[in-house]
């Protein structure tokens, strides 16, 4: 499951060793965004709670919160994470304009535009 978005990649690395050193497991990905590329990090569905626990007492990763509750749990872009299928359409449907990449809280389900800004934070 998509855990924490990062103004980068390499901030969304070091979260993964942050994480590896705790012992859980998870992985960086890039992820295009109009501003540039975004680091996204993932972790297994059974260590989400704790590891946004870690992250959120770890200073100076700049992650993206939610500018409604300030969780650093938000996915991007708002997709499911889970179906292939539905991550194909969800593109095509974003190249043809016809729906737009927004951010997501896990938390309070709160739902923004890349263009609305987000509140980046150091954890």
């Amino acid at each position: 499951m998509n855990t924490a978005v990062y103004v980068t990649t390499e901030a969304a690395e070091d979260a993964v060793r942050l994480l590896a050193d705790q012992g859980i497991a998870s992985d960086a990905h890039e992820e295009p965004a109009n501003a540039g590329t975004l680091g996204v990090l993932r972790v297994g569905d059974h260590d989400v709670a704790a590891a946004v626990e870690i992250l959120t007492k770890s200073p100076g990763m700049a992650a993206i919160r939610c500018p409604e509750c300030g969780s650093l749990h938000v996915a991007y872009p708002n997709q499911p994470d889970a179906s292939p299928t539905a991550a194909l359409a969800a593109k095509i449907a974003e190249t043809l304009h016809l729906s737009e990449r927004n951010f997501f809280c896990h938390e309070c389900q709160y739902e923004w535009a890349e263009d609305q800004g987000a509140l980046v934070a150091a954890t």
